[in-house]
């Protein structure tokens, strides 16, 4: 399969993978918020994962081997990978596509 995400994510934030046994993997790419704007989600909201508690963030970039327990850090901030997949169009790859989690902070809709 051919893959693009390089050359589609290569002006993008730096990202760093690490897995459970201490492995590190870099990537590129944006990291965005999955539920309402600040103070405008309500608990319990639907999203397609299922029904939230907290919100839930979304990497679309360029990235390979990301499992879900994983960790993912940008710009100081930690999410935990919840479930890890990637786009195609047709047979060519064009980005990772991973549902995070995030660490470290009660989340106050910043």
């Amino acid at each position: 399969m051919r893959d693009i995400a390089g050359r589609v994510f290569r002006r993008t934030g730096l990202v760093r993978l690490l897995n459970p046994q201490g492995q590190e993997r870099l990537g590129r790419g944006v990291i965005t918020r999955q539920k309402g704007q600040a103070g405008n989600g309500a608990a319990g909201e639907g999203h397609w994962l299922g029904r939230l508690e907290k919100p839930l963030y979304a990497f679309t970039g360029e990235l390979d081997g990301a499992q879900a327990g994983d960790i993912l850090e940008q710009e100081g901030l930690r999410y935990r990978v919840l479930q890890a997949g990637s786009v195609a169009l047709g047979r060519t790859r064009v980005c990772a596509r991973l549902a995070l989690e995030r660490e470290g902070i009660a989340d106050d809709g910043v």
